[in-house]
């Protein structure tokens, strides 16, 4: 027998989009199951009915973060000066460096960035002492060549270098949203990013569900000029992500080509500006981000010459349809 707990609407796996298809796996995994109808976590009988109220806007992606804010009486900020809270949940890994070091410097007025006493978080696995990513450790010990570093839960010490010090930990204001999944934190708390084109509504549902009131949370909204270059961020990745397909493609075809006169994330760009029009078609292009965040693009690289590779003077722009259409027939 198999038994589990856990949250559908919650964060699901890294690069995982399909809910209906995560969501019928649990079903064939748990065909028996009991949904819990109190929100247990949270301390008073007010924050769990509002909490429930909550989440069906939180999923209503026609409301803004802001107008949930408004709605709810939840706190928010635009300002980094504003921001004081020892706990912060982020979704970018730069995200929590900028917040780290905000926090060690303006709130605790510390000025080097480890000493001894000092609480840090282990960002990626260490393979010698087998140090666990997300897990907090403590600084005991700290000389020019030797670092020692102690679970204090399992009162284990480790010694480490400087080097691995540097490399593998960071300081522990600023999590990410998935390492936090399952945990309760009765202390107030700072989310960000929740107005990128990066998150869905998966990501605000988790981080405001880690706390046991909902005075504790302050949501950061971020500003246009922020989101507006996240977003082209976002695209330029996908279209990275499509040129990287191509050329397994192209390998797997055996199809010979240089690197440096293989299509690119500027030249598709490059091409997308000089004409917003399928070459034979004419339908309009399509690159942009929907509601859920998920890229939303028509636009597809076709070879002229389908013997050689994704190279750029063997290339054009073409929509989807008319590059499936067209296939080895031209």
């Amino acid at each position: 027998n198999f038994i589990a707990t856990g949250d559908c609407d919650q964060r699901a796996p890294v690069g995982f989009n399909n809910s209906e298809y995560l969501t019928s796996c649990m079903n064939i995994l748990f065909k028996d199951q009991i949904l819990l109808q109190e929100i247990k976590r949270l301390d008073k009988e007010e924050d769990k009915q509002k909490m429930k109220e909550l989440k069906k806007d939180i999923f209503n992606t026609s409301f803004s973060i802001e107008s949930i804010c408004d709605k709810y009486g939840l706190k928010k900020t635009s300002s980094m000066n504003e921001v004081n809270t020892k706990l912060n949940i982020c979704l970018f890994n730069f995200r929590c460096d900028m917040v780290n070091e905000r926090i060690h410097s303006k709130v605790f007025h510390k000025t080097t960035k480890f000493e001894v006493g000092q609480e840090i978080i282990c960002k990626k696995y260490e393979r010698k002492n087998r140090l666990i990513t997300n897990y907090k450790y403590k600084i005991t010990k700290m000389k020019k060549n030797d670092v020692v570093i102690r679970d204090e839960v399992d009162e284990i010490d480790y010694k480490i270098t400087p080097q691995i010090l540097l490399n593998h930990f960071k300081l522990p204001y600023a999590v990410t949203c998935d390492s936090v999944q399952g945990i309760t934190r009765n202390e107030p708390i700072t989310i960000f990013d929740s107005n990128t084109p990066y998150v869905d509504r998966k990501f605000l549902w988790t981080a405001l569900t880690r706390v046991k009131k909902l005075e504790d949370i302050t949501i950061f909204i971020h500003s246009k000029e922020d989101v507006e270059r996240l977003t082209t961020s976002r695209l330029n990745l996908y279209l990275k992500q499509k040129v990287d397909c191509y050329k397994s493609q192209d390998r797997k075809a055996e199809r010979e080509y240089v690197e440096d006169d293989f299509v690119d994330v500027k030249w598709i760009n490059e091409k997308f500006e000089a004409s917003k029009y399928c070459l034979f078609c004419k339908k309009h292009y399509e690159l942009y981000l929907d509601q859920d965040s998920n890229v939303i693009s028509n636009i597809t690289v076709d070879r002229i010459n389908n013997k050689l590779a994704h190279t750029k003077n063997n290339c054009q722009l073409c929509c989807h349809h008319c590059n499936i259409t067209k296939g080895n027939r031209y």
